[in-house]
């Protein structure tokens, strides 16, 4: 991953910083910001490399305007909200990579036991843009649901794979200051054109067209092939039961490049949703046929899922610097299940997350919400244990493949703010950035990690909020 370059508020020096001795030690004259929340007594994870551990943090606006010691955040926040954390970890906003909000919603609102029975919007190959289904004053209510319960769980940002009928809902949230947590919005990828023309319009609003900080549109999802619980992800192997049943290719390999070619010379970013290590394959070729086409530039190309790799397709990813959105939160549950369905030969490398990092690809972790169960503390568990939710005691599935807490964290948020073009601004507790973050009950750094899965968020701060 690119290294995040400090922003214009972090050059300034009208913060609070090195808290050597409990008293503010500032790096230039100017006037310390009036804070409006002190943290103290925290274990704060930053995720800035810099500066991994601090003790407290201090917000003024939107923004963190200080780090350090209690003693020092407390003495500068003498007319803010003090929030105790009585030892506890806290951590930049969890950013959910691949949510579904408005399918979340309506879900919510329909079947509070999740059972009821949704249509992912992956599966329209054809007609890319299904009909509405609800009233806008139905999707506004599904929206305000899924960011209630998304916030109640830490969550600061999300990444949603949706619709342009979605967007309306998210614009109508954005104007009318309801939306309280941050989105970045994909939409099919055959609309291109679409999203071309609607960001030179300005339809979006903000500097470069395609919105603000609170609600971003600059992705265009795709869909190689399905999931291996519908026997439609594309393998390299046919599934048991079957001579020559390789599972679904919606692409050949002519195809999607001709898409994707079309959408990155309009610079728009691509997500392509890939689960079989043949429909990984095709992805990566697609994408690295593109590049060499355009030439070197900026495009932070994805794959979602990237659930089962061919051993060979695993460094491809750095290499051509195609970030890998994954869902880590069933790795224990899932992993095992999958693997006696179809077999370990047909899976190729099953969630391989350590050997991508390890790569040096760029890992971005999210939930799939609205198709899968939401909250990031699930998927901290999967990536670090590999085990059951449930049988936590049991050995870990391919246990060569799990990852430290830290690296989990990062995954959760400085990746997810990269994988949006947004690491200038969030992701990490800098000065500076937005002030983001979820303090949890428990010291998650230092936990038996089987107990990660244990952890609950008692406050969540969006933009200072």
């Amino acid at each position: 991953m690119r290294a995040a370059l400090p922003s214009p508020t972090e050059s300034i020096a009208l913060v609070a910083a090195l808290f050597a001795t409990g008293c503010a030690e500032l790096s230039s004259p100017a006037p310390i910001p009036t804070l409006s929340i002190g943290v103290v007594d925290a274990n704060v994870w930053t995720g800035d490399p810099e500066r991994p551990l601090v003790e407290a943090i201090g917000v003024a606006g939107d923004r963190v305007a200080a780090l350090g010691s209690s003693d020092a955040i407390r003495a500068l926040a003498t007319d803010a909200i003090i929030i105790d954390a009585d030892g506890a970890t806290v951590v930049p906003g969890f950013i959910d990579a691949h949510v579904h909000l408005l399918d979340a919603g309506h879900r919510l609102l329909a079947d509070s036991t999740g059972d009821a029975l949704l249509l992912d919007d992956d599966f329209w190959p054809v007609a890319p843009e299904p009909p509405p289904a609800y009233t806008p004053a139905e999707d506004d209510a599904a929206l305000d649901a899924a960011l209630a319960y998304l916030a109640e769980r830490g969550v600061t940002s999300v990444h949603h794979m949706g619709s342009w009928s979605d967007l309306e809902a998210l614009g109508r949230a954005r104007d009318s200051g309801r939306l309280t947590v941050r989105v970045y919005a994909a939409v099919p990828l055959p609309t291109w054109r679409r999203l071309r023309d609607a960001i030179a319009d300005g339809r979006f609003g903000g500097d470069d067209g395609r919105g603000d900080n609170w609600l971003r549109v600059g992705a265009l999802k795709g869909v190689v092939d399905g999931t291996v619980e519908t026997g439609t992800a594309a393998l390299d192997r046919p599934y048991p039961d079957s001579a020559d049943d390789r599972g679904l290719m919606l692409y050949d390999v002519d195809r999607l490049s001709a898409q994707v070619d079309a959408a990155d010379a309009a610079e728009l970013q691509v997500a392509l949703h890939a689960v079989g290590s043949r429909a990984n394959h095709l992805a990566l070729n697609a994408y690295e046929r593109v590049i060499a086409a355009n030439g070197p530039r900026d495009r932070r190309f994805r794959i979602e899922h990237a659930q089962h790799l061919r051993p060979d397709d695993i460094a491809r990813f750095a290499a051509l610097d195609v970030i890998a959105s994954m869902q880590p939160a069933g790795i224990g549950d899932t992993g095992p299940r999958l693997e006696a369905m179809v077999g370990s030969a047909a899976l190729a490398e099953p969630f391989p997350v350590r050997s991508l990092l390890d790569t040096g690809a760029v890992v971005a972790f999210g939930t799939n919400w609205g198709f899968a169960p939401a909250g990031p503390i699930l998927g901290l568990y999967g990536a670090v244990t590999r085990r059951p939710l449930e049988a936590f005691y049991r050995s870990s599935w391919t246990p060569s493949e799990r990852i430290t807490i830290a690296r989990a964290l990062n995954a959760y948020t400085i990746a997810g703010a990269y994988a949006s073009f947004e690491d200038r601004i969030k992701g990490r507790l800098a000065i500076g950035q937005l002030a983001d973050f979820a303090v949890l009950d428990l010291a998650l750094l230092s936990v038996p990690l089987p107990d990660v899965r244990l952890a609950s968020v008692v406050v969540t701060v969006t933009g200072g909020r």
